[in-house]
């Protein structure tokens, strides 16, 4: 079973912000003129008075100097709650205006690694009912709030077996495998007359509500550690995606000297001196520790076929290595 793990890098191709980007939107944006709607600056207004925090905010953690808004809301919890909706306000305007396939910006449409990974996993299958086998051979463990990857890939099943739901009348609003995201995320997805009707859309106040209340910062209650940490010590391969390498981070993975030990390992590891790609190799002690700087390029060499499906003269699924 191949694991990845994804990190903010890894979906700066859809627009979407690293922990430096997000700490710059956050400090040079009105977020609360700019990233929704005037109603809803208007209830959150007269419900939390965030319009005041929120400026008290900004300028506490501009001059921390921190660059990632999780860590100095850690030892800063009494800016919790307006440093939630900080991060929701940000993400949720950025959803809004994230591409993908040919749209997405020049400069990153050779990046565009969720267009690899879906015709990876979706490879020589012509039904829907034989997508999750495939599915099941994998896991995505994230470490982003954004929704864009399951939102890509709701999509993309939708549209590539088009006809299968048009004989069910039905779209489906489950993935065939499960996104664990370690801190939350925006909220789930929610299908209304077969479309996505909470991603990318102007956003009402009790969607920024929710997202807030989703938002799992690093050294709060979680439910997901003890299935995540299975996951990775479950793995037959690693893949880290655009993951900065963060101690606590690897900590709640689960992650000791001994974890990786048996297992292969890929990473990117754009934007990184050789020696702290040395110091990260020494600190995952993988029977191998492979790199690559981006995650397409990565993706692209180290991906293994998944087994394909036949079909048995009694019509049931038999796996074929062919």
């Amino acid at each position: 079973m191949d694991v990845f793990i994804i990190g903010a890098g890894a979906n700066v191709p859809y627009g979407f912000p690293t922990a430096l980007g997000l700490r710059v939107d956050i400090v040079e944006r009105e977020h609360f003129s700019s990233f929704t709607n005037d109603t809803l600056l208007s209830r959150l207004e007269k419900t939390n008075n965030l319009k005041h925090e929120y400026k008290n905010y900004r300028k506490v953690f501009k001059d921390s100097g921190f660059s990632s808004i999780d860590k100095h809301l850690i030892i800063n919890q009494s800016f919790l709650n307006v440093g939630k909706y900080c991060i929701a306000g940000s993400l949720l305007k950025v959803e809004s205006t994230s591409n993908f396939h040919e749209e997405m910006n020049e400069n990153f449409k050779s990046q565009d690694w969720y267009s690899y990974f879906w015709n990876y996993v979706s490879s020589g299958i012509k039904s829907f009912n034989f997508l999750k086998g495939n599915f099941e051979k994998i896991k995505i463990i994230s470490f982003n709030y954004d929704r864009s990857l399951e939102y890509f890939l709701l999509n993309a099943i939708w549209n590539s077996y088009h006809d299968d739901f048009r004989k069910r009348q039905k779209r489906t609003d489950d993935l065939p495998t499960t996104i664990y995201h370690v801190y939350g995320s925006l909220g789930e997805l929610q299908v209304e007359n077969g479309e996505i009707a909470n991603y990318g859309k102007s956003t009402p106040a009790f969607d920024v509500h929710q997202a807030v209340s989703n938002i799992k910062i690093i050294d709060e209650e979680r439910t997901l550690d003890s299935q995540v940490n299975m996951l990775v010590k479950s793995a037959d391969r690693v893949f880290f995606l655009g993951f900065g390498f963060d101690e606590q981070n690897l900590e709640v993975l689960g992650v000791s000297r001994k974890t990786l030990m048996m297992k292969e390992v890929f990473a990117t590891t754009y934007g990184l001196e050789e020696n702290e790609i040395l110091k990260i190799k020494r600190r995952l002690a993988a029977k191998k520790f492979t790199t690559k700087s981006s995650v397409i390029s990565l993706l692209k060499n180290y991906l293994i076929p998944l087994p394909k499906r036949k079909m048995t003269a009694s019509g049931g699924a038999m796996i074929s290595d062919d």
